[in-house]
């Protein structure tokens, strides 16, 4: 498995368990999504194009796509 598909996976799981379960919550009371952004940095996803030696993940344009679909 490669790193982009490891990734990927851990992008679905933090979307499955974190994101998903708070985004009614967030849309309803309008807020902040402090616990998605979070489960989301932890992963790297912040830095999913940044390039590695500036602390990022190095992936590139078609990960960030799959990511977000």
């Amino acid at each position: 498995m490669s790193d982009a598909s490891k990734f990927l996976e851990q992008v679905d799981q933090a979307a499955a368990t974190v994101v998903a379960q708070h985004a009614d919550e967030v849309d309803r009371q309008a807020r902040f999504p402090e616990a998605s952004l979070a489960a989301l940095k932890a992963i790297g996803a912040l830095g999913l194009i940044s390039p590695a030696e500036l602390g990022g993940l190095g992936h590139g344009h078609r990960e960030a796509a799959l990511a977000v679909c």
